[in-house]
């Protein structure tokens, strides 16, 4: 399983861009659930539309893991990309399909406000 979740990260197919994301949603994409890894008081300041509060902490608790639908991607952020692209490794390693949104809620804010000047990486 090591050698499995190493070559996914070489691969760079463990994350989805602002870009992605603002895609599925726009097509109203179901295959995806968004979960939001900050702070309730972050969450609670704004988040992505969609997403549920899971804070990292508890994400890989029972009752958490359970309420994520089966067969489908899991797309967790934080502010940045760090603590979701360690939470995105930890689904996986539960055999969840995580995936990190790479530069987190912080670039996705900068995206929506400006794409072009904040690209869709």
């Amino acid at each position: 399983m090591a050698a499995s979740l190493a070559k996914t990260v070489a691969d760079e197919q463990d994350h989805v861009t602002v870009g992605e994301l603002s895609d599925w949603i726009i097509k109203d994409q179901r295959d995806f659930a968004l979960i939001d890894i900050r702070d309730k008081e972050d969450f609670d300041a704004g988040h992505i539309e969609g997403a549920r509060h899971v804070p990292l902490a508890g994400l890989m608790s029972e009752v958490s893991l359970a309420g994520l639908p089966a067969g489908h991607k899991v797309v967790v952020y934080s502010n940045g990309t760090a603590h979701a692209a360690q939470a995105a490794l930890l689904l996986r390693l539960v055999e969840r399909d995580g995936y990190a949104l790479l530069g987190g809620y912080n670039h996705w804010q900068a995206y929506m406000n400006d794409p072009e000047a904040a690209g869709a990486a």
